[in-house]
């Protein structure tokens, strides 16, 4: 304390403690970009606040889930959301999250629930596809059709990861007339 011209004087230490939990807020947000089932390369922290947004002590389970609007309140992505744990149980107010991957070719955001406190939702993960794995026909061509002719409906073929989800992959491909189901014989 200082005034009036005199000496200042200087209390002990106050310790301050975080107050009670209120919400959750990731530490750490994950990667923004990542390949469909891979780990992210930056996996997600959360951390359990108070309203002034101090980290607490509190070791509540804390659960992920994907979403796809950036609200994290309406539409759960379709994909398979993984983690190595999930819920993981907070140490100190933190939960530290590994092995986060998610397998749809699309952008989500991961929400975090827990504590009985209000949730948080990350900022946008773009999952991109995986390495080419095989083909697929996005387009079957017609069930039916008369010799010479052109098919009434094309055929269109896609190039797909392991968890079918169309890469950007430009090779060429070959079509063939096979006349059993396995497409073995000519």
């Amino acid at each position: 304390a200082t005034g009036g011209g005199v000496t200042m004087a200087c209390s002990t230490v106050v310790a301050i403690s975080a107050g009670t939990k209120d919400h959750l807020a990731f530490g750490t947000q994950p990667s923004a970009t990542g390949t469909a089932s891979t780990n992210l390369a930056q996996q997600p922290v959360v951390l359990i606040q108070d309203s002034d947004n101090n980290q607490t002590a509190d070791t509540d389970a804390i659960t992920l889930a994907a979403y796809t609007d950036s609200g994290c309140t309406t539409t759960p992505a379709t994909g398979t959301f993984s983690a190595t744990t999930n819920p993981v149980s907070a140490t100190a107010g933190s939960a530290t999250f590994a092995g986060v991957k998610y397998s749809k070719a699309e952008n989500i955001y991961i929400k975090a629930t827990g504590g009985g406190v209000t949730m948080a939702c990350s900022t946008v993960v773009a999952i991109s596809a995986g390495t080419k794995d095989h083909l697929a026909f996005g387009t079957q061509p017609s069930a039916t059709g008369n010799a010479g002719s052109v098919l009434a409906t094309q055929p269109v073929v896609l190039i797909q990861d392991s968890d079918n989800n169309q890469t950007a992959d430009t090779d060429a491909i070959t079509l063939a007339a096979y006349t059993d189901s396995g497409c073995t014989t000519t």
